[in-house]
């Protein structure tokens, strides 16, 4: 969905990246789609010759990431708000990124504890932060 808002609406690239970084989506043919779609974006005049999506088509080279786009195009999402949109988005994005570093953070104390090693505090601190995190965005 984000990908979409951003493919309809390209200034929301900016705060998508402030918010997320430069590599926002996990998904290897969303992150190749991302790429060429900023590439597009960054030319003089990205929308000369055609729409976004099919000047996107023509420059994704996989044939996977060319069925996520067709598919995109295929279904429109309408919204009235696409900041919103993108804003309630990024908060996904980064809820599920905290519980994946959690997990992995987890992974690790458990595998020192079964190694009779002592947690490096580093990784305790940051296991603790992102609990108390994730414990005040779901109240």
């Amino acid at each position: 969905m984000l990908l979409y808002l951003l493919l309809e609406h390209p200034g929301l690239l900016r705060t998508v990246e402030a918010e997320l970084g430069e590599e926002p989506f996990s998904d290897p043919h969303h992150r190749q789609i991302y790429r060429a779609g900023r590439a597009l974006l960054a030319e003089a005049d990205p929308l000369a010759g055609g729409g976004v999506i099919a000047r996107l088509f023509d420059r994704l080279s996989d044939p996977e990431a060319r069925q996520v786009l067709t598919e995109m195009a295929v279904k429109p999402m309408l919204t009235s708000d696409p900041e919103k949109e993108a804003a309630d988005c990024i908060e996904k994005i980064r809820k599920h990124r905290d519980s994946r570093r959690l997990e992995d953070l987890e992974n690790q104390i458990k595998a020192a504890a079964a190694a009779s090693r002592r947690v490096d505090p580093a990784i305790w601190n940051e296991y603790m932060a992102l609990v108390r995190k994730l414990k005040s965005t779901r109240s």
